[in-house]
C-alpha cells in the first residue's frame, strides 16, 4: 500500500512539473550574457552592489519598457520553480512521515520571482529617469487601475523618472484626498519627487503625524526632512507625540521617542527636543 501511494504522488509530480514546464517555454524576456532580465534583476536583489548586474538591468530594461509595463500588471503567484519545490518538499515529509526515509534538515527555496511586479518596480527603480520619456504616458494610464498595487508601482516608477513625468501630478495629487493615511503621504512623496510644489503636498504629510498608528512614523518623518522649509507646523505635533508616547508599550516607546527626537534636533537645532 505504502508502495502505491509513494508511486501515485511521484507520477503526479512528474505530471505537475511537465505541465508548468510547458507554460514556462512559453516566457520570453531579453538576455544579457546568457541571464534574462529577470534573472539580473534577482542579482541585484541579492548583490545590491553588483555593478555588472545593475548596468544590465539598465541595459535590458531601458529597451524593454512594454515588458515593464506588463509585469507590473501581473498579479502575483509562485513560480513553476516554486511550485516543484514545494511539491518535492511534501513529497519528502509524506516519505519521512512513513519512515521511508529518515528526516534530515531541508534548506528553504527563495522565490524571487513570485513577484514581477516587485522585479518591474526594482527596474524602474534603477532605470530612474533613463525610463523616460516612453514609459510615462503608460504609467499615467496604470494610474486609474482599480488594483492598488498597480496603481502605487505605476506612481512609485513615475517618482522614479522625476521632473521629466510632471504630466503625472494632476493625477496624483487627487490622491491627496484618499482616505487612506498612507496613500495620501505616498502620493506626497511621489510628487515632491516630480517638483511640485511642496505648498500643496507638505499640509498632508503634517496632518499624516496625527495618525495614531506610528508603524509608518519613520517614512512620514524623512519625507517630513525633506522639505524642513514647510515642516514648521508640524513642531507642536511632534511635541505632543513625544510628550504622549510615555503611555505607549516600551518597545513602541523607545522607537518612537528616537524617530521623533531625531527629527526635532534637525528641525529646531538650537533647542532641546525633550530628551
Amino acid at each position: 500500500m505504502r508502495r502505491r501511494q509513494f508511486i501515485v504522488l511521484l507520477v503526479i509530480s512528474g505530471v505537475v512539473a511537465i505541465g508548468l514546464a510547458i507554460v514556462l517555454r512559453g516566457l520570453s524576456e531579453p538576455a544579457y550574457r546568457g541571464q534574462t532580465l529577470s534573472n539580473w534583476i534577482v542579482v541585484t536583489r541579492v548583490h545590491p552592489d553588483d555593478d555588472e548586474a545593475r548596468m544590465a538591468v539598465r541595459h535590458l530594461a531601458s529597451n524593454s519598457i512594454p515588458l515593464l509595463l506588463d509585469w507590473i500588471k501581473r498579479e502575483d503567484r509562485p513560480t513553476p520553480r516554486a511550485r516543484i519545490a514545494e511539491a518535492k518538499d511534501r513529497a519528502i515529509a509524506f516519505l519521512e512521515k512513513h519512515r521511508v526515509i529518515k528526516p534530515r534538515p531541508h534548506s528553504m527555496f527563495m522565490d524571487w520571482k513570485s513577484s514581477y511586479r516587485s522585479l518591474a518596480n526594482a527596474a524602474f527603480t534603477e532605470l530612474g529617469p533613463e525610463a523616460a520619456p516612453a514609459s510615462i504616458p503608460p504609467l499615467i494610464d496604470s494610474l486609474s487601475s482599480t488594483d492598488l498595487q498597480v496603481y502605487a508601482l505605476a506612481a512609485g516608477a513615475l517618482g522614479e523618472i522625476g521632473p521629466q513625468a510632471s504630466a503625472a501630478i494632476p493625477v496624483i495629487q487627487k490622491k491627496l484626498a484618499d482616505t487612506n493615511v498612507m496613500i495620501r503621504v505616498g502620493a506626497a512623496r511621489v510628487l515632491g519627487q516630480m517638483g511640485a510644489d511642496p505648498g500643496v503636498f507638505m499640509p498632508t504629510v503634517v496632518e499624516s503625524l496625527l495618525d495614531p498608528d506610528y508603524t509608518f512614523l519613520d517614512y512620514k518623518l524623512e519625507l517630513l526632512l525633506k522639505h524642513k522649509d514647510r515642516a514648521r507646523a508640524a513642531l507642536p505635533i511632534l511635541m505632543n507625540i513625544l510628550t504622549n508616547s510615555a503611555n505607549l508599550g516600551s518597545p513602541t516607546n523607545a522607537f518612537v521617542r528616537q524617530q521623533v527626537t531625531g527629527a526635532l534636533m534637525q528641525l529646531q537645532p538650537n533647542d532641546n527636543a525633550g530628551t
